[in-house]
């Protein structure tokens, strides 16, 4: 006698590195909008409804049918970054789409995009629920390649100041119960002075999905993100300068020798600012209606 196979449709609520199922209530509920962020509520996927009330991302897998993810977010913005960090992963695969396409895929399935578009994404988000946030960067002053010389992050006004946020890394950075910025952290990455603190646990790099003219760099990307000993190894490097756009400029500060080098090693106008000047030029609180402060 053949035994009969049965797929039932799974649910999971994910916040930070947690992961855990949940089930079905009875009633009816809302049918689930095909919008990624959503309010708390009862809603209805795969014919079953649940109470999604805690913040986060939830799951839907219905098994060799379909599946959704949306983010439910309210007003803990560590949770919608938790969210977001959860739906992306480092790779090409997606680079190419419309800008406005990556929400649309983060429905059903993974988003894998490099660390510049998972930062705009991020800030997209971040703006519409009405949290300031802009994009920046770090460059490194070592030798030049064709492929990592800086990174792409944000930084979102959390806590009353501005906080940096890997979402491609999904990381925030601390000194002890302190959250640093963008040029906190330039610093502390060159000393080694701070702490990981984890975003979510998803998987980050897009193994086999990460090819530029034809290499594959998704050997490389797993050999230098595989632990924490090689995160801070490559922060190092690509954390050297601080970088915020403005006024159609590039803004960095860091010791005189640093900064000249950087405008060479680039050979970029850069705007230079002592460090007291980049804090009153672009650490006040964020004006507001005005995304990025």
């Amino acid at each position: 006698m053949t035994a009969t196979l049965t797929n039932a449709p799974l649910a999971f609520h994910l916040n930070g590195i947690e992961s855990r199922p949940i089930g079905p209530v009875g009633g009816r509920g809302r049918p689930l909008p095909a919008q990624l962020v959503l309010p708390p509520g009862r809603y209805t996927v795969h014919g079953k409804t649940y109470r999604l009330h805690s913040e986060g991302l939830y799951r839907f897998l219905n098994p060799g049918v379909g599946n959704q993810q949306r983010i439910i977010y309210r007003k803990d913005p560590l949770a919608l970054l938790s969210g977001i960090a959860w739906i992306a992963s480092h790779g090409s695969r997606d680079h190419a789409r419309p800008r406005t396409d990556w929400e649309t895929l983060a429905l059903r399935e993974k988003v894998i995009i490099t660390c510049g578009s998972v930062a705009t994404l991020t800030v997209d988000i971040l703006t519409r629920q009405g949290i300031p946030a802009r994009v920046v960067h770090g460059k490194t002053l070592e030798a030049l390649n064709t492929y990592d010389n800086g990174h792409v992050l944000i930084e979102a006004w959390l806590d009353g100041r501005w906080t940096l946020v890997d979402p491609d890394v999904k990381m925030l950075f601390r000194r002890g119960r302190r959250r640093l910025s963008l040029v906190e952290f330039s610093e502390a990455s060159q000393t080694g002075d701070y702490t990981f603190e984890r975003l979510s646990a998803a998987t980050g790099i897009a193994v086999g999905c990460f090819e530029e003219n034809g290499y594959d760099y998704g050997l490389f990307m797993e050999t230098t993100f595989c632990n924490e000993a090689c995160l801070r190894r490559w922060y190092k490097r690509i954390m050297m300068v601080p970088v915020i756009r403005a006024g159609g400029k590039w803004c960095i500060t860091g010791t005189p020798s640093r900064m000249r080098k950087a405008a060479r090693l680039y050979e970029r106008d850069f705007a230079f600012y002592s460090r007291a000047e980049y804090l009153r030029e672009f650490y006040q609180p964020p004006t507001p209606g005005v995304a990025g402060g």
